[in-house]
This record gives structure tokens, sequence and C-alpha cells, in this order.
């Protein structure tokens, strides 16, 4: 499988494209991604069969205005409010308001089993992690050891709760669920650079605590 990341490091977030044959996925639809990568999936020929959001805030999913997926938007119950409410998806804090007019997507909310099945890209497990939105969700990847974190977990550091639907009493019980995950899982942030998650446990401030506080 192949990932292709647009705008790692940018200001804006990060978005990620899913590659395998011709059949594409795709991780968040950030504010400046979206118009690249509809150009992209059509110079490639592939077929875009998902679109899988870490969570609803607006800089993950303005993108979908332009992109107009005809394939499924799958987003955590909690957050699907969000979706066309400038209050919860935190553009309102920012001085502006953006509504998701979701009659014109094919909205799906994420299994509460925490697994999700597309081929070709086999099992995808929903690992639900509340802190920095009430429906924040990382997505991992068994087969590749990818692990897409949203905004969960960033470079040294994880995502903030001070926005709507955050709330700090549940990072540490979020990023433990991380804990199990292979050390050599790829991490892929919605902010910043990738990583490796065994070198995060090891250096993490916020990942040593968890497991410290973990009573598993």
């Amino acid at each position: 499988m192949k990932v292709i990341a647009f705008n790692p490091g940018g200001e804006s977030s990060n978005s990620y494209l899913l590659v395998e044959g011709k059949k594409a996925l795709l991780v968040d639809a950030g504010t400046e991604n979206p118009p690249k990568v509809g150009p992209f999936l059509a110079s490639e020929g592939l077929e875009l069969t998902a679109v899988l959001l870490t969570h609803a805030h607006f800089d993950h999913i303005m993108g979908l205005t332009s992109l107009n997926p005809v394939c499924p938007v799958y987003v955590a119950k909690e957050d699907r409010q969000a979706l066309s409410s400038p209050r919860l998806n935190g553009s309102r804090s920012f001085g502006f308001s953006f509504r998701l007019d979701e009659t014109s997507i094919h909205t799906e909310e994420y299994p509460s089993s925490g697994e999700l099945d597309l081929p070709p890209f086999g099992r995808i497990e929903v690992i639900f992690t509340p802190f920095h939105t009430e429906g924040s969700v990382c997505l991992y990847f068994p087969k590749a050891a990818l692990l897409f974190s949203g905004d969960t977990l960033f470079l040294g550091s994880v995502g903030r709760y001070d926005l709507p639907g955050g709330d700090g009493s549940k990072v540490l019980a979020s990023l433990a669920k991380l804990l199990g995950l292979p050390d050599r899982t790829t991490f892929y942030p919605g902010h910043g650079p990738k990583g490796n998650l065994g070198t995060e446990k090891r250096n993490n401030p916020y990942l040593r605590e968890a497991e410290v506080s973990d009573p598993a």
C-alpha cells in the first residue's frame, strides 16, 4: 500500500491518499489539499472508494466541498453533528462559519465494533480516542503497520483539548489505546511530519505518562 501525503509539515492540516492498485482512500480533507487530490486521482486513473475522517474540525473537513466525493465519508457518531455546526467544528472560534452540506455527500458512521473492512485495503482498526474532539479516532492498518493519528498524536506532542468537543481528562486513557500497537508502526499525524511509534513511545512525554498511568 502506497501513502501519498498532501501538505506534510505545512500550516494547514495533512491529508493522506492511500493507494492499492487502482483504488484509493483519503484520510482527512484539509482546507488546501483536496484541490490537489482531485487532479491527482484523475491523472493516475484512481477510484476514490472512501474518505476517512479522524475528526470533524473545520481544517480536516473543509476540503470535502471542493472534492465533492461520490464515495462514503466516514466519521465517528460523536462528531457527525460538527460537520454542519460552526461552533462544534471550531470554525466559529477562528472568526468564520463553515457548514458542510451533508445532503451533498454520503456520510457513514464508523462501526461501534471498531473494525472497518474496505477491500482491497483489508481490515482497518478504528481506535476511538476522544479528547481532541468527542469523536476523534485513530485509524490503524494492521497489514501495513500504518497509523493515521489525526490530532490525537503528533511527533513529540499531542493534540490540544481547549476547542469545542475537547476533554483534557481523557487524554491519557485515549493515548493508552495506542501503546499496544507494534513498535514498527509508522504514524501519520494530522499536522506535522510522520514518525515511528516505537520511538514515540520512548520519547513522547505524553505517551510515557499514559504508560505509567495505564492500569493494564
